[in-house]
């Protein structure tokens, strides 16, 4: 019997991985009409085992039909917790995220280092909802995650989320979240390590009205080595940090000035994608199990 992936209790409810209250903001609603939304799950390239029992890059496509992001859900949150303290934190970010999202451009005011952190924990819930959605053999969390996030409410200090704003089509309305799995033992044959090992890295972007959060994720036990951390933990970080997005997790004290400076459409793809962009450039310090004949 499936159980709430934050408490273990009962009964299940369905949640929305894109929060519905997002959808009533006047540029969501009108992309949806106009555009769709952009998500995954979509075509795609992943690792799957074939009939010889090998790991193998195939192109997939997850049923027959991709719902659009308003109507993704998952029945993982029991009652007491969807209408617990995930709701009271919906509503400590709703009204920030409204006045920092608001057309044509938003207010100039500050934003306090506890609504910060607030909208850390509310960007990384939705990170983990989502991948609830994912194919369980392409998840990144595991049930510790949940557990903690609930006791705490707070991210993971291996988790790094930034907040920017960006007038690129992309943060309108978008959910995207994409794990990898890194192997940093080149002894280690990459089709043990895929049978092995779960997904240790993740990417992670939530948008609406041109706010976005993108998160940089790692699992805390993975064995780093400092050649691999300073060319990959370090580069992934900068390459975002190089943007007018603000890190708003792990916390500081400093308050943000919002707005920021609009993120570009270059820049913000290259903040997007950093992570996933470093590995693919690093064959010869961590050999990706992706990378396969």
């Amino acid at each position: 019997m499936r159980v709430c992936i934050f408490c273990g209790g009962l009964p299940l409810t369905r949640e929305h991985v894109y929060p519905q209250w997002l959808q009533q903001f006047s540029a969501p609603q009108s992309y949806i009409k106009r555009e769709g939304s952009y998500q995954a799950p979509f075509p795609q390239t992943v690792v799957r085992k074939n009939a010889r029992g090998r790991f193998v890059e195939i192109d997939e496509h997850r049923g027959n039909r991709t719902p659009n992001l308003h109507e993704v859900t998952v029945k993982t949150v029991c009652a007491a917790c969807n209408n617990g303290w995930m709701s009271t934190l919906e509503n400590a970010v709703r009204r920030p995220l409204k006045k920092m999202a608001n057309p044509p451009r938003p207010d100039a005011h500050v934003v306090d280092a506890r609504t910060k952190t607030q909208l850390a924990a509310w960007a990384y819930k939705g990170f983990l909802m989502y991948d609830q959605y994912r194919d369980p053999r392409d998840r990144v969390f595991i049930e510790e995650d949940y557990v903690a996030f609930k006791n705490s409410k707070r991210p993971p200090q291996s988790s790094r989320i930034y907040i920017g704003i960006t007038n690129s089509l992309l943060s309108t309305f978008s959910m995207w979240h994409e794990t990898h799995l890194l192997v940093l033992n080149r002894d280690v044959d990459p089709q043990t390590a895929l049978a092995t090992n779960p997904r240790n890295l993740a990417s992670s972007l939530l948008g609406v009205q041109g706010v976005y959060f993108i998160q940089q994720y790692f699992k805390p036990d993975i064995p780093w080595t400092p050649p691999a951390r300073r060319a990959i933990d370090l580069k992934a970080m900068t390459t975002v940090e190089a943007t007018p997005a603000y890190r708003i997790w792990p916390p500081n004290n400093k308050q943000l000035n919002w707005p920021p400076q609009v993120t570009s459409d270059k820049q913000f793809e290259n903040a997007r994608l950093a992570l996933l962009r470093v590995m693919n450039a690093l064959p010869a310090l961590a050999e990706r199990a992706e990378n396969l004949d």
